[in-house]
């Protein structure tokens, strides 16, 4: 309830505007697009491949979690063109076309890593173990390495720590983990916002 909260301060979370009709969605030629503020027509389109192996429900709930400057048509993970990684990344699936993103077994696949894009292209792995807040604070910051955006950022960005209210300076300098959702939340909300919706 409190997260919810949080998520609707900071514009993420708005439970009235979930769903298009898959009618609409057929007509329009995208399939069926999910995610946040569907009622426009501002969102930038990427194409979702769900492994079936992973809790398609849950991956569809975290999308939720990502603003409407993203929205997801979701395609039959048998459609996706896509290269396997070698190396560090080994058993890393990466889409072969821009604006797409798969979301696959890590478990399954052994990864090392949760996450990867390569220009924009993403690949998400998903363990079993997340939330959906988590799952969705993964693909969010994926999407913004695919706009050229310091995902990783959050304990060095100085902008960002301007941008913040000066009355929460010093708890943001005595709790801030790079590993904490609430700062999570808040760094890629301005990345979002600032970086990309002002543009």
């Amino acid at each position: 309830m409190i997260l919810k909260m949080l998520l609707r301060l900071l514009g993420i979370y708005k439970d009235a505007d979930r769903a298009t009709s898959d009618q609409t969605c057929a007509a329009r030629g995208m399939g069926n697009v999910v995610g946040n503020d569907l009622g426009n027509d501002l969102g930038k389109l990427m194409r979702i491949y769900i492994e079936p192996t992973v809790d398609r429900d849950k991956v569809l709930r975290a999308l939720r979690i990502v603003p409407g400057f993203w929205k997801f048509a979701v395609r039959e993970w048998d459609e996706l063109k896509f290269e396997e990684l070698g190396g560090e990344w080994k058993g890393f699936i990466l889409p072969l076309g821009d604006n797409e993103i798969a979301i696959f077994d890590g478990a399954i696949r052994k990864v090392k890593y949760a996450g990867g894009t390569a220009g924009r292209r993403v690949g998400v792995a998903v363990f079993g173990w997340e939330n959906e807040l988590m799952l969705g604070l993964r693909i969010w910051h994926e999407l913004l390495h695919t706009e050229g955006l310091d995902a990783d950022g959050l304990l060095t960005n100085k902008s960002f720590t301007r941008w913040l209210p000066e009355r929460i300076h010093g708890f943001f300098k005595e709790s801030v983990s790079e590993h904490s959702w609430f700062w999570q939340i808040a760094y890629y909300t301005y990345l979002t916002d600032v970086r990309l919706m002002r543009k």
